[in-house]
């Protein structure tokens, strides 16, 4: 039994593990609450915020990883095409993971300004990548208001979210053996 729990701690010291029950949390939030609520007649994109709080957290590469996932989630709630989310969820965290390309270690306000440019192309490559996958009636005026909406509301959230992405992607500690512990 002690086996069993040790390796169920393990599991949720991994960071993976901890993005994916977070994005499982924040995708109940997405189709439940921000799907009832509207700002100007837009809903809030929350999967969107966390994809981009990820890249802004951890760079490009970690960033493209976590922001996969969580399209990955979203592609099974969504009735587009599938892998459309995916591939424009991995966008926006490699482009908000692209601050830290301008910064060596980015201050707060730089990756909240990442998060709403992020949020900004999500929202312009949403629709682009739907036209191009052949679903039409997407791309219109209203993508600017979108556009403005979500990249507001995602820079207000950002600070809540970079909190979150960087619980959920911090690094393990390293494991000890306890032979190294004998020796010295």
């Amino acid at each position: 039994m002690s086996d069993f729990l040790v390796y169920v701690v393990r599991l949720f010291t991994r960071p993976y593990a901890r993005l994916s029950l977070l994005a499982l949390t924040v995708l109940a939030l997405q189709t439940t609450v921000f799907a009832d609520t509207s700002l100007a007649g837009v809903h809030g994109q929350v999967m969107v915020l966390l994809a981009a709080c990820c890249g802004a957290q951890m760079g490009v590469e970690r960033g493209v990883i976590a922001g996969f996932v969580i399209g990955f989630m979203y592609d099974l709630v969504l009735t587009t095409p599938f892998g459309v989310a995916s591939m424009v969820l991995a966008i926006v965290a490699a482009t908000a993971g692209l601050s830290k390309t301008f910064f060596m270690a980015p201050p707060w306000w730089a990756k909240c300004l990442a998060v709403a440019i992020a949020s900004i192309v999500g929202e312009v490559a949403f629709p682009l990548l739907l036209n191009v996958v052949g679903v039409e009636g997407w791309m219109d005026a209203r993508v600017i208001k979108v556009c403005f909406v979500v990249g507001t509301l995602n820079l207000l959230l950002s600070p809540i979210g970079l909190a979150l992405a960087s619980w959920a992607m911090k690094l393990a500690p390293p494991r000890t053996s306890k032979r190294s512990a004998s020796i010295a």
